[in-house]
């Protein structure tokens, strides 16, 4: 009996879909609470922001939006690009022994570590917009659904690009991987997540709108809420620096795939 053959696609779907299988059991099958830590962790720490920023300045809502939910929004996408960002630098280095399989390639494990993270981050956000409108009565909304689409999906394509280009370097270069998180974590406190823009000194503003993650939270909060100030920062720039991470990502994998195979 001739066995069937399949195309390249159909090969790319199936790696892709074990691999799926594969990340899912590595990352959730250690822990009791299982599927439930993705929704739980997030959570706490969207907690405890809004803690510390109702200490320091009371329960005044920025611009009308409710401090839970202005925490929330900000905290979902820096999480998500952090996420991508971080488990990206390993996947290529965790799978190295799969790529004695003709089948897989480098480019599958991170491509499969980004489905994964943008699954888990829409199923999350979904929970806790859930929870946030029907047991909290925070009123969550989305004003413009398109633009909230077309921010996810630039943010996606920024994340995923810069993944790309640190798990390159990072399998070639193990000491890179370790020098991201120290990059990273200041993001947090230089990419809105805790304040608006509008109330940054206008003289440093500048300095903080080259950071592309300020401009995708600022238009999703402008997506929910149209009262909230966000003309300073723009789709456009977010677009631009999603394709230029993409480009490079690519570049990058396309220049180093043989020596990724050989390491």
């Amino acid at each position: 009996m001739a066995l069937k053959h399949r195309s390249p696609f159909q090969v790319f779907r199936s790696v892709i879909f074990a691999l799926l299988v594969r990340e899912l059991k590595t990352r959730f099958g250690r822990w009791r609470l299982g599927y439930v830590w993705a929704v739980l962790e997030p959570m706490m720490m969207i907690i405890i922001l809004a803690l510390v920023m109702t200490y320091l300045r009371g329960r005044e809502p920025w611009f009308n939006i409710p401090v839970p939910v202005f925490i929330g929004i900000g905290f979902l996408l820096y999480n998500f690009w952090q996420s991508l960002a971080m488990r990206a630098a390993g996947a290529i280095s965790s799978n190295d022994g799969l790529f004695g399989y003709r089948q897989v390639k480098p480019y599958d494990t991170v491509f499969a570590r980004a489905i994964l993270e943008t699954i888990i981050v829409v199923f999350v956000a979904a929970i806790l917009v859930w929870l946030a409108d029907w047991f909290f009565n925070l009123g969550v909304a989305i004003y413009d659904p398109l633009r909230a689409m077309l921010v996810f999906i630039l943010l996606v394509g920024f994340s995923y690009g810069l993944g790309l280009i640190i798990a390159v370097f990072g399998a070639l270069q193990p000491e890179f991987a370790k020098v991201i998180p120290m990059v990273s974590r200041p993001m947090l406190f230089i990419s809105g997540v805790m304040f608006p823009l509008a109330v940054v000194p206008e003289n440093l503003q500048p300095y903080l709108l080259w950071n592309p993650l300020l401009h995708a939270i600022e238009q999703m909060r402008f997506s929910l809420y149209p009262q909230y100030p966000a003309e300073k920062t723009s789709l456009m720039f977010l677009a631009g620096s999603a394709l230029v991470t993409l480009a490079a990502g690519h570049i990058v994998y396309q220049a180093k795939r043989h020596k990724l195979i050989a390491s």
